[in-house]
């Protein structure tokens, strides 16, 4: 798509025209508007429901940074949403974490479905409401959410990707991280005060320190860069059951970012596919930031070797299609049928 001058994908949308008579602009406007009070309480009622978590940006400023990474992933020349899917992925963007204000983390995705519900039918019909939820809740789970949904369909007269919306959602998500989302005021107060509980304290650090999470299409690859305070390097952070260094959390992140990049890859043009990540760590002091304390780390995840899989059972694989009411159709299923 091209924005030309506009910054983001939202901007270039809300300057469009109406399209055969349907305002999406004013309807996306005015759903929004409802939203973004919503949105301000997300982190305070987590906080509520779990005071061991304190969420890094969730509302309104982290649905900006998606926007942001949506523009990012589709200013190529390789792919044209149309202005329904525009509008169709921007008010997932604006509901795939609003789900937090029932129940915090747990089944967020799916409670952002009782937000979905609530808005008037005058302004979001139960078919857009239904898209909506399938593309919004697709953002989160391992449980493969956006191969469940169907490559393409015709909804009003309109052709919907889902999986490609549901995809380019999901991976601007995640790389919809970095300084900005983290509560940096409370890390410099949080010295010894418990500011931020110390189950939350390492997704604040870990944001605070990613400088850069850049796309670049040339390449085929995700460019990540940190910089890290030395008390941060020294400091281990509560995790779970565990007590961890910021080091090893971004070796375990930067893992996920790959492994979303693949996930992303398998739902878009091979063109725009992400093959690795380039991360890069420099090290800074607080007194004195222009020197470094240590050498930088530099690393690229990327596929290497033959490839393998999880399982060598075939039916595990292809259950769906290879196992009927408990049956394989194996060797044996065959012969007994002939």
């Amino acid at each position: 798509m091209n924005f030309n001058e506009y910054t983001t994908i939202e901007d270039w949308f809300c300057a469009q025209p109406q399209i055969n008579g349907k305002d999406y602009v004013s309807q996306y406007n005015c759903i929004k508007a409802i939203l973004d009070p919503i949105q301000d309480e997300i982190k305070s009622v987590v906080a509520k429901i779990d005071p061991t978590t304190y969420l890094n940006a969730h509302g309104r400023s982290h649905i900006k940074m998606v926007i942001e990474k949506i523009t990012m992933l589709l200013n190529h020349n390789e792919l044209n949403l149309s202005m329904y899917e525009t509008y169709l992925l921007l008010l997932a963007s604006q509901f795939h974490d609003i789900g937090h204000i029932y129940n915090g983390r747990d089944k967020h995705a799916k409670d952002a479905g009782r937000i979905i519900s609530m808005i008037n039918h005058q302004l979001l019909n139960a078919v857009d409401k239904k898209i909506i939820f399938d593309i919004a809740s697709a953002h989160s789970g391992k449980d493969n959410p956006i191969g469940k949904l169907p490559v393409i369909d015709t909804i009003s007269n309109e052709k919907i990707r889902y999986r490609l919306l549901s995809a380019i959602l999901r991976l601007a998500d995640e790389l919809a991280d970095g300084t900005e989302r983290a509560s940096n005021f409370l890390l410099e107060l949080d010295e010894g005060k418990g500011q931020i509980p110390e189950e939350s304290k390492i997704f604040h650090v870990f944001s605070h320190c990613l400088n850069s999470y850049y796309v670049d299409f040339e390449s085929h690859e995700v460019l990540m860069k940190f910089f890290l305070y030395k008390e941060h390097v020294l400091e281990k952070f509560k995790k779970k059951t565990e007590d961890v260094f910021l080091i090893d959390e971004i070796y375990n992140r930067t893992l996920t970012t790959f492994t979303e990049c693949l996930y992303y890859n398998r739902f878009v043009p091979e063109s725009i596919r992400l093959n690795s990540v380039y991360v890069e760590i420099k090290f800074l002091t607080s007194e004195y930031p222009f020197l470094d304390f240590c050498d930088p780390i530099k690393f690229k995840i990327e596929e290497q070797g033959y490839p393998t899989l999880s399982s060598r059972n075939i039916f595990e694989i292809c259950k769906n299609d290879l196992v009927k009411d408990g049956i394989k159709i194996d060797g044996q299923y065959v012969f007994n049928k002939l």
